[in-house]
C-alpha cells in the first residue's frame, strides 16, 4: 500500500510522527489550516492551540517562512480560536496581512493595465501561478501573497511585450550580463520592475528552466489554455490538469535547497484539487504525466499534499503515476526534512557538501563549507583585526570555526544522515543540481 493510502493527519499529529520523530505543534496547525481552508480539514478540537510563549514565538516565524501568515490569521478567525492568540502574535500577523492586500490590489492594478496593452498590440498572453490561483481558488483577496507578475508570452511576441513594458514604466536590468545570463540559462527574462511602484514582472516562454530534467511542452500548454477574464479584460490562463502539473514541478523544484514557501505551494496544490470550478480530468492528469515524462515529480507532490494537506486524489491515480521502485522511506524523509523541517540543526551547507558524488568531491565541498562556517557557541568576535592582530588571530579563529562545526555534525548526526539522504534521493531523480563535486 502507498504512503499516500496510509498516512493521515491522525498519524501525523501521533506521538511517533515520521521516522520517529513527532510533527511539532505548531507545524501541525499551519497544516490543519490549510487543511481547513481546502475543506479537508478535521473538526476543530483536532487542532493544537495550547502553545507557551516560546510555542507563539516560533509559530509566528514558520507562518511568515511558509507564506501563510493571512491563511492563518483568516483560518483561526472564521474558527473563532484567534482569542487564543496573544495581541504579540495577532498583530504582526494582521500587519502582513493588511500588506498583502495592498499588494495584490496594486498587483492587479498593474496587470490591468499590461493585459490591457498587450491585448491592444495583439499579443495573446497566459498569466502564471499566484494572480489566477489568487482569483479562482483563494476565498479573499489578500490570503494568498503574491510578489510578482508572471507572464507567459510567445517567443515571437517577447521582443514586442519588452516594449510594452517599457511604454509602461517598467524597466530591466541595466546590467547586459545579467539579462544575457537569463535568456541563455532561465526560463524567463530578467524580471522587469516598475520605476516608481518596483511591482516586479517576469516574461516567461517556459515555465520550467531549462537545466531541470522534467520539462512541459509549452506548444502544449498554448493548446491547452482555457479563456479568462480579469475585469473586463479578456486573458488566458492554463487549465486545470496543466496547472496541477505546472504546480507539482515548481514545488518540487523548490525543494532541492532550503527554500521557503512549502506549506503555501501545498496550500495550492490542495486548493485547486478541492476547489477547482471545473472538476479535474484525472484520466488527463495521468495521461499528460507519462507522455511528458513528469509522473514521477508530479506523484511525489500529490503524495506530499495529501500527507500534509488531505488534498483528495483518487488512489487509482497514485497507482497509475507511482515510479517503480519507490521509496516510501525516502518520501517520509523529504516530508520531514524539506516540507515540516524549518527549524535545521544541520546547516545546509554540509547536507550539500556530503551529497555531492565521490570522496574527493566530498572533501573539498566540506572543508570549504567547515571553514565558512561561524562558531555555533559564540566565542571568538568574527570581526576583523588589522595588523599584527589579525594575522596572530587568523588560525585559532578558523581552527575554532571547524571545531565547533564537527561538534555540530557530530551531535545531529542522525538528522545530517536523513537530509543527506534526502539531498542525495531528490538530486537523483527530481533534479539536475550538479553533484560532481567539481569546482
Amino acid at each position: 500500500m502507498s504512503l499516500a493510502a496510509t498516512a493521515s493527519f491522525r498519524a501525523l499529529r501521533g506521538s511517533r510522527g515520521l521516522h520517529g520523530r513527532a510533527i511539532p505543534p505548531e507545524d501541525m496547525l499551519l497544516a490543519w489550516c490549510i487543511r481547513r481552508l481546502s475543506g479537508t480539514g478535521e473538526p476543530a478540537p483536532g487542532h493544537p492551540t495550547s502553545l507557551n510563549a516560546a510555542g507563539w514565538r516560533r509559530l509566528a516565524r514558520l507562518a511568515q517562512w511558509h507564506r501563510l501568515e493571512p491563511v492563518l490569521l483568516y483560518v483561526l478567525k472564521q474558527d473563532g480560536s484567534l482569542s487564543e492568540l496573544p495581541r504579540s502574535v495577532v498583530e504582526p500577523l494582521e500587519k502582513t496581512s493588511r500588506s498583502a492586500v495592498a499588494q495584490q490590489l496594486l498587483l492587479t492594478g498593474h496587470l490591468r493595465q499590461i493585459l490591457d496593452a498587450l491585448r491592444g498590440n495583439d499579443m495573446p498572453v497566459i498569466v502564471l501561478k499566484g494572480m489566477p490561483l489568487t482569483q479562482s481558488l483563494y476565498p479573499q483577496v489578500g490570503l494568498r501573497p503574491t510578489a510578482d507578475i508572471d507572464l507567459l508570452v510567445r517567443t515571437t511576441d517577447i521582443p514586442g511585450a519588452e516594449r510594452t513594458l517599457e511604454s509602461l514604466d517598467f524597466a530591466a536590468t541595466s546590467d547586459q550580463g545579467v539579462r544575457d545570463m537569463f535568456k541563455s540559462s532561465h526560463h524567463h527574462l530578467a524580471p522587469y520592475l516598475h520605476r516608481r511602484t518596483r511591482t516586479m514582472v517576469e516574461l516567461h516562454w517556459q515555465v520550467v528552466r531549462p537545466d531541470r530534467p522534467h520539462q512541459l511542452d509549452v506548444q502544449e500548454l498554448w493548446a491547452n489554455a482555457r479563456e479568462a477574464s480579469f475585469q473586463g479584460i479578456p486573458f488566458l490562463m492554463l487549465d486545470p490538469e496543466d496547472q496541477l502539473i505546472h504546480l507539482s514541478l515548481h514545488f518540487m523544484g523548490d525543494r532541492v535547497g532550503a527554500r521557503p514557501g512549502a506549506l503555501l505551494q501545498l496550500c495550492d496544490i490542495s486548493l485547486l484539487m478541492s476547489r477547482s470550478a471545473t472538476p479535474l480530468r484525472w484520466d488527463t492528469v495521468v495521461e499528460r504525466c507519462v507522455r511528458q515524462s513528469v509522473g514521477d515529480p508530479v506523484y511525489m507532490a500529490l503524495l506530499a499534499a495529501a500527507t500534509v494537506a488531505g488534498a483528495p486524489c483518487p488512489e487509482e491515480v497514485y497507482a497509475r503515476l507511482r515510479p517503480d521502485g519507490f521509496d516510501d522511506e525516502a518520501a517520509g524523509l523529504f516530508i520531514m526534512h524539506r516540507v515540516f523541517g524549518t527549524d535545521r540543526r544541520v546547516p545546509y551547507r554540509f547536507v550539500e557538501s556530503l551529497a555531492v558524488a565521490g570522496l574527493p568531491g566530498k572533501v573539498r565541498r566540506l572543508t570549504r563549507a567547515l571553514r565558512a562556517t561561524p562558531p555555533a557557541f559564540g566565542g571568538v568576535s568574527e570581526r576583523r583585526r588589522p595588523g599584527l592582530g589579525r594575522f596572530v588571530l587568523e588560525p585559532f579563529v578558523s581552527a575554532w570555526r571547524v571545531l565547533a562545526a564537527v561538534g555540530q555534525l557530530t551531535l545531529h548526526w542522525a538528522d545530517l544522515r536523513g537530509e543527506m539522504r534526502t539531498e542525495e534521493w531528490l538530486a537523483r531523480h527530481f533534479s539536475s543540481v550538479d553533484r560532481s563535486g567539481r569546482e
